[in-house]
């Protein structure tokens, strides 16, 4: 497979993936925490001490869901 071809196949993919996420986020998918990810949340929630008024940087990875938490 040729540099261009390897190229225009990662495209592709990146398009796919970009409007599954788009899908995901007009149809509210991915919105709630299933239960093996309510509990490492509620493990990880405690040790990061996170309080009202201080600043979290949300890197954009996903739906946005940890930063409504």
């Amino acid at each position: 497979m040729s540099e261009s071809d390897e190229i225009v196949e990662l495209k592709g993919r990146e398009a796919d993936l970009a409007e599954y996420f788009d899908r995901c986020a007009v149809e509210g998918d991915l919105l709630e925490f299933d239960f093996d990810e309510r509990r490492r949340l509620d493990q990880f929630l405690p040790m990061w001490d996170i309080r009202a008024g201080e600043r979290v940087l949300e890197p954009g990875c996903g739906s946005g869901r940890l930063t409504v938490e």
